[in-house]
Order: C-alpha cells, then structure tokens, then sequence
C-alpha cells in the first residue's frame, strides 16, 4: 500500500483502488485476473478509472497478484500507475 500512495492519487481515485484491491479481486479473482506471460508468472490486474475531477483524464492501473499455496490467498506483488490525459 505504501506504494500506491507515492503516487499521490486523490482521496476518490485511492478509494476506487482500494477497492479493487479488498472487495472485487476476492471476490471473483478469476473475472478479473489474466495470466502474465513474463517469465516469472503471476496474473495481472488491469483496469482503467476516468478522474472523477477532471473527465478527460483516465488513470490506468496494472498490478501482479500472485496466488499464494493451496490458491486462498492472493499476493499484490507489485503496481504500476499511468495516467493519460485528453483522448
């Protein structure tokens, strides 16, 4: 998490994260997740959230989750943020 903030989303953009993260990967993780095809394994988590303050700005999140022993639990290994401006 500590990584997410050093992006400096605002308090909307990091709620629409947080959820993603806690409420709607466990709960289907397979609607969500595809597989990664780089060496080292894991899924990706991709998806896209319109800035609530400014509707020409889209903010692209990308995180690779892993599933921990015996598939209960899910890893957030890493996140990347991009944000695009006007389309």
């Amino acid at each position: 998490m500590h990584h997410i903030q050093s992006w400096a989303l605002s308090e909307s953009l990091s709620v629409e994260v947080f959820l993603w993260l806690n409420d709607r990967l466990p709960e289907r993780p397979s609607r969500w997740l595809i597989p990664a095809l780089e060496r080292d394994g894991g899924m990706l988590l991709r998806f896209s959230v319109v800035d609530p303050d400014n509707r020409f700005c889209e903010h692209s999140f990308q995180f690779r989750v892993y599933y921990h022993t015996y598939e209960v639990t899910l890893l957030v290994a890493s996140g990347t943020h991009r944000r695009q401006v006007g389309y």
